[in-house]
C-alpha cells in the first residue's frame, strides 16, 4: 500500500477517520489525501423506496418498528442491539426489531433473543436487494457497529426520512450525522445508553429533524459525489 499509494497523484479517503488511519499508518500524507464521502444514493432511490412492501409489523400502525441493516458479524454488534431492545421493550411495549442481513452470527443472535424473552419481537430477515422500502416504512433506524469504514446505511435511512441512532464509532457516523446534529450518537458498546435513547425517542423525549437529515443525506448522492471527484481530478 505504501508503495502504490506513494505513486498516486491523489488519495481519496471516504471519511476523516479513514484519512487519519492512513496517515497514522504512514500510508498517505495530509497534503495528498482528500476526504470525499461514498456515493451512496442512486438517482432513483425514491422510486426504489416507494416499491410495494408488505410486512405485518410495518403494515400495523399500532406497531413501532426499529430497523437495522447490516451483515451479521461481531463488528456490527447486533448482540448489543438485541439487549438494548429487550430492555427498552420493558418501557415501550409496542416496539419490534427488524434486522436485514446475512452472516455467521445468525444462530447466536436468534438464541440471544430467545434467552432474553423477545424472540417473537425480533426478526432477522435475509439480505434485501432493495432495502429502501424497509427504511421508508420503519419508525427508527439503529446502527450499533463497533467501527465502520463509512456507514452507507445511515445515509440510506436519512434519505428515506427515518430518524437515526448510531454508535459514535470510528469511521463515518459522527461525520455523516455532523456531531449529532442530524441524528443521535451514543458511545460504542453502551447498551444502557442505547436503551435509554430508544425509550426517549418513542416517548417523544428525543427528537430528530428528519427533513434536515434528508437534505444532509442528499449530499451523498452519486451526482454530488461525482462532482467532488471531478473537482479533485481537474484541480
Amino acid at each position: 500500500m505504501r508503495i502504490s499509494y506513494n505513486r498516486a497523484n491523489c488519495i481519496i479517503a471516504n471519511s476523516k477517520g479513514t484519512k487519519e488511519d492512513l496517515m497514522a499508518s504512514h500510508v498517505a500524507s495530509d497534503e495528498k489525501c482528500k476526504v470525499v464521502g461514498n456515493p451512496v444514493l442512486p438517482a432513483n432511490y425514491e422510486t426504489l423506496a416507494n416499491e410495494n412492501l408488505s410486512h405485518p409489523w410495518l403494515d400495523n400502525p399500532c406497531v413501532k418498528t426499529i430497523l437495522n441493516v447490516a451483515r451479521l458479524h461481531k463488528q456490527k454488534n447486533h448482540a448489543m442491539l438485541i439487549e438494548a431492545f429487550a430492555e427498552a421493550r420493558k418501557h415501550v411495549e409496542n416496539i419490534r426489531l427488524l434486522i436485514l442481513g446475512d452472516g455467521t452470527e445468525r444462530e447466536d443472535l436468534i438464541l440471544k433473543a430467545k434467552n432474553l424473552g423477545v424472540e417473537d419481537l425480533v426478526q432477522i430477515m435475509e439480505f434485501q436487494e432493495n432495502p429502501y422500502p424497509f427504511y421508508k416504512r420503519a419508525d427508527l433506524f439503529v446502527l450499533t457497529s463497533n467501527w465502520e469504514g463509512f456507514g452507507n446505511v445511515i445515509i440510506e435511512a436519512m434519505a428515506c426520512g427515518t430518524p437515526v441512532i448510531s454508535t459514535d464509532c470510528p469511521g463515518g457516523p459522527r461525520e455523516i450525522l455532523k456531531d449529532g446534529e442530524y441524528g443521535i450518537l451514543i458511545p460504542v458498546g453502551d447498551t444502557k445508553a442505547l436503551s435509554m435513547k430508544i425509550v426517549e425517542f418513542f416517548q417523544n423525549r428525543a427528537t430528530v429533524d428528519v427533513n434536515s437529515a434528508k437534505l444532509r443525506a442528499l449530499e451523498y448522492s452519486v451526482e454530488r459525489i461525482a462532482e467532488k471527484y471531478l473537482d479533485i481530478l481537474t484541480s
